[in-house]
């Protein structure tokens, strides 16, 4: 089968044929073909998560009411597979005009989610000419049939509303999750049922990208080895550690396994790496937001003095030690440079 033919295949059956014995899916799977001349690629989720984290901003009002129309004919009988035609045209119209030459360095991207909100207002406001069963089958029938990603965040978006209903259509959530351009749409629905942080708490271990930054930003650990999963893992990702340090840390009581005696080596490791992160606050706040930072710092030193420290320690121990004199913390400081 040619690329151009297997992009037109169903992003659900591509998904499923894709994912291992794990639920995961390899790091070369593709959710669009090439990118035009001149266009610059990002990583799957990344767009969405740079909305998230740093434009925020609201709804494109020119898609949402396109969107809106289309849920109109839906509630109002149109046939599904027309529909989903017209539905899958309006992202592709979306794409066609980023890649005008004025707009050649903007990724195709659909920007669903700036319209999620106002979708569901709208939907709200207009409840009782828009039956949910319809737009449940529809929703599901979307998923199972589209081959547009924005097509895809466009059905979650309707099952989040729809999200405490169960049934089967739950594992497609589950599958189309295990993709980073669609976690966030799946963190979305999942966080309204009832066993919400296990779900939540499974996604984000089946992801490694911007994924696992928003799973990880809604879970509520329950227990003891969810909190472990954070201080361990939870931060380990292919953005950056310091999206999730913060959320990391204190979700996981970062402080209280540092109060403990003793660490094992990996439990040294993974502190390392989750502290470089809360000290790197330059995309997203860390440190600065932990009570206690220096009382923090000074129990990680204090491990450091029993462990064979490699580059990544001496580093950290370096930034440590920079941070320390600048905001007058001279116990922390004079830990940190005896130790280098």
């Amino acid at each position: 089968m040619s690329d151009e033919k297997a992009l037109q295949r169903p992003i659900l059956d591509r998904v499923r044929d894709a994912l291992d014995e794990n639920g995961c899916l390899p790091d070369d799977f593709q959710l669009e073909g090439p990118l035009e001349e001149g266009q610059i690629g990002f990583a799957p989720g990344a767009m969405d998560g740079i909305i998230m984290y740093h434009s925020g901003g609201g709804a494109n009002k020119q898609l949402l009411a396109k969107l809106q129309d289309v849920t109109t004919q839906v509630a109002a009988g149109l046939d599904f597979d027309e529909a989903e035609a017209r539905l899958a045209a309006v992202f592709a119209e979306r794409a066609n005009s980023q890649a005008k030459p004025e707009r050649r360095l903007v990724s195709n991207y659909d920007e669903m989610l700036v319209c999620i909100d106002g979708l569901h207002e709208w939907i709200l406001a207009n409840k009782e000419q828009i039956d949910p069963n319809t737009m449940m089958d529809f929703a599901l029938r979307l998923l199972h049939t589209t081959s547009s990603v924005g097509a895809v965040k466009y059905a979650l978006s309707l099952l989040e509303l729809l999200s405490e209903t169960t049934g089967a259509w739950r594992g497609l959530v589950r599958d189309l999750s295990a993709c980073d351009e669609f976690t966030l749409y799946g963190v979305f629905v999942a966080r309204n049922w009832e066993n919400a942080s296990d779900e939540l708490w499974q996604m984000a271990k089946r992801v490694d990208g911007w994924g696992r930054v928003h799973a990880v930003a809604e879970l509520e650990p329950e227990n003891q080895e969810m909190r472990e999963w954070l201080l361990d893992d939870g931060w380990r990702n292919r953005v950056m550690p310091a999206y999730s340090a913060l959320q990391c840390a204190v979700k996981g009581g970062f402080a209280g396994r540092l109060k403990q005696q003793e660490l094992t080596d990996g439990q040294f490791e993974a502190a390392t790496g989750l502290l470089a992160g809360l000290l790197d606050e330059g995309p997203v706040a860390g440190i600065s937001r932990i009570d206690e930072p220096d009382g923090l710092l000074t129990a990680y030193l204090e491990h450091a003095g029993r462990h064979n420290l490699g580059d990544d320690d001496l580093r950290l121990l370096a930034d440590i030690a920079g941070l320390a004199e600048a905001c007058g913390w001279q116990q922390v400081q004079e830990l940190a440079q005896a130790l280098l």
